[in-house]
């Protein structure tokens, strides 16, 4: 039977998932999910957000599980590009990190990617992806981004996640929709915005943001909404994904 390991930084992005696929909670470091289908076995893993908790989460996930035939590795992304609109799929080419070499994704899962987009009737974007010490909160900070590195979209854990698959050879690739846009400012959040290390919504976390800056209340509806349109998409191109793998 196939192994599918499914990846993704916080619980929110997994959310719609447990529209099509059965899963259960396994014992474990990690927030660590099961599910099956007729053909293939489903590993689902919340890593965490940012550069050294997705790595400390993929390092101490590679000694419980075997290794997998496939990654994906799905979420939220911010766009560099004024051309990206939110709810938007990219499924990036190469990843970058400040000096490293750049990384590439697997050319032939890329392809099964975009055709599963495609199948799911969206609109899908090729391009680069920089990961980020952290938050490009600004218009400024995420134009500068992209003038150095090409990159269209940007997150926090991929490069350290890809570049340990890479070393051992295992197919591995992204799936993003963009999350906020090139103007949207973030600046009224921290690096995990309302969540937790560990990519769960935190109520403390949450209640401090409300109390420190009461006027967050009116930005987290439209952020809600974001948010939504995001799941959606992601569950939609991942369910198709899954047929295709399962042929």
């Amino acid at each position: 039977m196939k192994q599918i390991l499914l990846l993704c930084a916080a619980k929110p992005e997994w959310a719609s998932l447990k529209k099509f696929l059965d899963f259960k909670k396994q014992e474990g470091p990690l927030p660590f999910f099961h599910a099956k289908t007729k053909h293939i076995s489903i590993t689902l893993v919340q890593i965490g957000i940012g550069i050294a908790q997705a790595k400390k989460s993929i390092l101490s996930l590679l000694s419980i599980i075997p290794p997998p035939d496939e990654i994906i590795h799905f979420g939220v992304s911010g766009s560099l590009v004024p051309d990206l609109e939110s709810g938007d799929v990219v499924i990036p080419s190469h990843v970058f990190f400040h000096t490293q070499q750049s990384l590439e994704c697997h050319l032939a899962l890329r392809q099964k990617l975009k055709e599963a987009t495609l199948e799911a009737q969206l609109k899908v974007i090729e391009g680069d992806l920089l990961t980020s010490p952290f938050v490009l909160k600004t218009e400024q900070e995420k134009k500068e981004a992209h003038q150095k590195t090409k990159a269209f979209i940007v997150d926090m854990e991929t490069h350290p996640v890809l570049q340990i698959f890479t070393t051992k050879n295992i197919p591995y690739a992204a799936l993003r929709v963009i999350f906020d846009t090139l103007c949207v400012d973030l600046s009224n959040l921290d690096d995990a915005g309302m969540m937790d290390e560990m990519g769960n919504i935190s109520t403390t976390k949450t209640l401090g943001t409300l109390v420190k800056k009461p006027k967050m209340i009116f930005e987290l509806l439209p952020y809600r909404k974001l948010l939504s349109l995001c799941q959606i998409r992601l569950g939609l191109v991942l369910e198709k994904y899954l047929q295709k793998t399962s042929i």
